[in-house]
């Protein structure tokens, strides 16, 4: 099966997100649009975030950011202007945001540590998106402390998951070809939605340990 170029795929599915009729949408198509955007968003982030010099992360995923709330605002039905939608959000956010930025360009000072803006961008995307789904799928009543505080949370789970699965990928370049084709089958597996996050995680720590 040929793999999805990253960057059409997060294209279509923003166009989709944007032009789609979801006015009569069940909560669980609502759902399901908001998570496929989530997830390509956050992958062409971490795309971008391969590039090798400090401080332009920020300018290439900063637009990806507001198309990804744009989509998901559109998803679920939010008719605000565009700059009050995203004042609500991410001025609560400004600090945090900043500092993980920072991090970005932290990590391309150093050689092969640039590698970590990766998982950095990842993470940072899909908390980003993860909040704005909540936010605007109860009428975004949550406080800016509501949103500070659900923010550090998520993102402290979603970064320990991405650098987890970097670490591993990692490790199974140093692994033999039958090692790296299971991993390669339970990644598969997690791109399809047959696993969560988590389980790829576990089952990817346990053939590693057993190798």
């Amino acid at each position: 099966m040929p793999v999805r170029n990253p960057w059409k795929a997060y294209r279509e599915t923003l166009e989709h997100s944007l032009r789609g009729d979801f006015n009569h949408a069940s909560e669980e198509a609502r759902a399901d649009a908001a998570s496929r955007l989530i997830e390509s968003s956050s992958i062409a982030a971490a795309v971008l975030a391969c590039q090798p010099f400090p401080g332009v992360d920020t300018v290439l995923i900063g637009p990806v950011h507001r198309e990804l709330l744009d989509g998901i605002a559109h998803i679920r039905g939010i008719r605000a202007d565009r700059k009050d939608v995203y004042r609500d959000l991410l001025s609560p956010l400004a600090i945090p945001l900043f500092l993980q930025h920072a991090a970005m360009f932290g990590t391309k000072l150093v050689p092969f540590v640039d590698v970590l803006a990766v998982p950095i961008a990842y993470a940072l995307t899909h908390s980003l998106g993860r909040l704005a789904d909540e936010h605007f799928r109860c009428g975004r009543s949550m406080s800016p402390q509501e949103l500070r505080a659900r923010f550090g949370a998520t993102y402290k789970t979603e970064r320990a998951l991405a650098f987890r699965e970097k670490r591993d990928e990692l490790k199974a370049l140093l692994r033999d070809q039958k090692v790296r084709r299971q991993i390669d089958k339970i990644k598969d597996a997690g791109r399809r939605g047959a696993m969560s996050r988590e389980e790829v995680a576990r089952r990817i720590d346990e053939i590693l340990a057993r190798s």
